[in-house]
């Protein structure tokens, strides 16, 4: 939101402006809770590059995504607690076959010494190898 009184950008939230402290109107709160609110990422600029359609994902997913995409789409790590407690079992119910059978067959290999490396990955690069499937159509890295 800019100010109307000067046009400097401000943060939302504030109930003034930080340049001129011109107050600003306070618009109410939405009837809908925060958790039936989807994430609504703001309208591309001119200057910046478009961004894809997440919705059919749910919000965690959506944030994570644009988050990767804002990073430039490169490997980015944001934590999973689901992926961290169930690798092999995440990584197949997300549709990444490779890589949950990945996940199991060196778990079975290693009689489980491996689990902890596995885990670990999962939790931090989870997100990111599931967008490789959403937006790269990618199994594997």
């Amino acid at each position: 939101m800019d100010c109307k009184k000067c046009g400097a950008p401000s943060s939302p939230g504030l109930s003034q402006c930080a340049y001129c402290g011109a107050a600003f109107e306070v618009d109410p709160p939405p009837a809908a809770s925060v958790a039936q609110q989807t994430y609504r990422e703001p309208a591309p600029s001119a200057a910046g590059p478009a961004r894809r359609d997440w919705s059919e994902l749910k919000p965690y997913y959506q944030v994570a995504f644009n988050t990767i995409e804002r990073e430039g789409g490169g490997m980015t790590v944001s934590w999973n607690w689901a992926a961290f407690f169930f690798p092999w079992i995440w990584y197949l119910y997300r549709g990444m076959v490779a890589k949950g059978l990945i996940a199991l067959l060196l778990s079975l290999a290693t009689s489980g010494a491996a689990w902890l490396f596995i885990s670990l990955y999962a939790g931090l690069y989870g997100n990111y190898d599931f967008y490789l499937l959403k937006a790269k159509d990618k199994q594997l890295w």
